[in-house]
This record gives structure tokens, C-alpha cells and sequence, in this order.
């Protein structure tokens, strides 16, 4: 089963035990952002991909 880019983020920042607040300061964006991300609104450039699991531990 193929999972979307927004449920990896999720699941990885849930995996890590971050909030979204948490996440954003790690991945260097703002909370409004992770939120739009997972829920699959926006969808983030490969390079911010990187930069949210890299701070995420993925």
C-alpha cells in the first residue's frame, strides 16, 4: 500500500513524539505548515521533505 507524503510526515513526527509546534522548530517552518503538510493541503518541495524527516530522525 502506497502511503501519501502528509501521513509519512505525520507518522514520523508522531514516531519522534513531537507536536507539530515541536516539529515546525526542529524543520525550521512554521506549525500552520506541518498541519498543511499532513493533511495533504500543500504539498512541500523535495528539499523541505528532506529537512522535515531529516529533523524528524528519518
Amino acid at each position: 500500500m502506497e502511503e501519501d507524503v502528509g501521513s509519512l510526515i505525520r507518522r514520523a513526527r508522531r514516531r519522534a513524539g513531537l507536536t507539530q509546534v515541536q516539529a515546525a522548530g526542529e524543520a525550521g517552518t512554521t506549525q500552520a505548515m506541518i498541519a498543511r503538510y499532513e493533511q495533504g493541503s500543500v504539498s512541500p518541495t523535495v528539499s523541505t521533505l528532506r529537512r522535515i524527516l531529516g529533523a524528524l530522525g528519518q
